[in-house]
């Protein structure tokens, strides 16, 4: 069982972990084509291994792996509650969807607008708050790429090669 990097990895283990396993008729649980003998129960394994290094994190970026992955609000208020701002939890919050799930609002102007500053103020604003989450996602990313090199496609064929 491969992946080409860490991102990949950590939503096939949050998947796996979350979702229940498909049965069908009698043919038992279907398994994904690139995991080759692995059995269902085997891949929940592994995702349990993988998810126990998620746990270990401090608990900052534990919580924004689950919000990028999952975007479950428990997480995002946390978030909210611990970076903080001036804009108060609510748009902290917004922001936070926002950044986990790609789309949503608020906009720089509906920010603006809602708090009484001008755009350019919420557009930084936006940006270093988005920048502080990016940062507490990359430091967790580093940290379990660093522990599941074994899992990871590109660290198995460099392994292969100098063997």
């Amino acid at each position: 069982m491969q992946f080409k990097n860490i991102k990949s990895l950590l939503a096939w283990a949050f998947q796996i972990e979350c979702s229940a396993g498909i049965k069908i008729a009698t043919y038992g649980e279907q398994t994904g084509a690139g995991f080759g003998a692995m059995s269902m129960e085997d891949q929940r394994y592994q995702a349990a291994m993988v998810l126990a290094k998620v746990g270990r994190l401090c608990v900052e970026e534990r919580a924004a792996l689950w919000a990028l992955h999952l975007q479950r609000d428990t997480e995002m208020i946390y978030l909210a509650g611990v970076i903080g701002g001036r804009f108060g939890l609510t748009t902290n919050q917004a922001l936070i969807r926002k950044w986990a799930t790609g789309c949503g609002v608020p906009t720089c102007r509906q920010v603006a607008a809602l708090h009484g500053v001008g755009r350019t103020r919420a557009n930084e604003y936006e940006q270093k708050y988005v920048m502080q989450l990016e940062l507490l996602a990359t430091k967790a990313y580093a940290t379990i790429e660093e522990q599941c090199r074994e899992l990871l496609a590109c660290r198995n064929e460099l392994t292969m090669i100098s063997a």
